[in-house]
């Protein structure tokens, strides 16, 4: 059986601002804006867009966040600070996993907490898929494997 990717008609249209000291024919190095300065920017792009185009609809600006600790730590999720904070004794499963493309020198290496994610993962990159760390019952291996074995025989040639 395979999986399919199938186009829907929800289209969305993301436009990143240039990085600060780009002028487009000229670049000066050093250049930075806060935060605060990224988010006005963009307020402005979409403001200047939407004077001169017609049919948009809603626009959302989606600013990235990242999550410290009071120790120091820094996170991409809320889940892996509170997890660094207060989950002592491990007890939420971390999936630690690596991959080697056919054209990757190195490989990936990467980890999840949602098995979900670890089953995606292992669709779309099948080469030389390995589990290194993280607790799976017998049937979530077992599905595990096939997921990699059904996708490593749909992409090869």
């Amino acid at each position: 059986m395979t999986i399919k990717r199938v186009a829907t008609n929800e289209c969305e249209i993301r436009i990143t601002p240039r990085n600060a000291g780009d002028f487009g024919f000229v670049r000066i190095g050093g250049e930075s804006r806060g935060a605060h300065q990224e988010y006005r920017l963009c307020e402005e792009i979409v403001a200047n867009i939407k004077r001169h185009v017609d049919d948009i609809g809603h626009t959302y600006i989606d600013q990235k966040t990242s999550f410290e600790t009071d120790d120091g730590g820094k996170f991409e999720s809320l889940f892996e600070a509170l997890e660094h904070l207060y989950d002592e004794e491990g007890c939420g499963t971390v999936f630690e996993y690596s991959y080697k493309r056919p054209n990757d020198k190195y490989g990936t290496r990467s980890r999840t907490n949602n098995f979900e994610r670890l089953i995606e993962e292992a669709y779309n990159n099948p080469w030389d898929f390995e589990l290194h760390c993280g607790d799976l019952t017998p049937d979530q291996t077992l599905f595990m494997w096939k997921v990699v074995d059904a996708s490593l025989d749909e992409k090869m040639p």
